[in-house]
């Protein structure tokens, strides 16, 4: 009997298989709105003293080659994806789903947009694994309620989606 892959391989298997162009168009608008959405509320927080404190603490362990929304210093892509995470969820006007009682795009789109940078992908690339890895996301914690209550469950299961 062959072994089962695990949760994280079958996730990251759907969202490297998902394509652009089987979303439908009316979801497909919603998404790019979302992705706008979150690029423009990680804008307004990178002004604020927190996002300034925080970028200050994370640039003492090294420049890097990746892209922070609304800043010019780059970090490395662990510390980038960590500030645009904190950037979009910073005002708390990102998105939300009450299926999984969280805030997508504040754990999918920063690492989406790190392996977009990193691979070159282009911005309907980008759309389609963001828009994947989110729609996963809420899927598994409206499942497991209220284990994904539990540390770092949405901050993982975030990132698992985007590889």
């Amino acid at each position: 009997m062959a072994a089962r892959p695990a949760l994280a391989e079958m996730l990251a298997r759907f969202v490297q298989r998902a394509s652009y162009d089987t979303i439908p168009v009316q979801i497909r608008e919603q998404a790019r709105l979302h992705l706008i959405d979150s690029i423009g509320v990680g804008c307004a927080s990178a002004s604020l003293p927190f996002a300034k404190i925080a970028h200050a603490g994370l640039s003492r362990f090294g420049a890097g080659m990746h892209g922070v929304i609304g800043m010019s210093e780059r970090l490395s892509l662990r510390d980038a994806a960590l500030l645009n995470g904190m950037l979009i969820h910073g005002i708390e006007f990102d998105d939300t789903s009450i299926l999984g009682r969280i805030h997508p795009s504040a754990s999918c789109l920063p690492a989406a947009l790190g392996a977009a940078e990193m691979s070159g992908a282009s911005g309907r690339q980008l759309l389609q694994k963001s828009y994947a890895g989110r729609v996963k996301m809420i899927h598994v914690l409206d499942r497991s309620m209220p284990l994904s209550r539990m540390a770092g469950w949405r901050a993982l299961l975030g990132q698992t989606f985007m590889h």
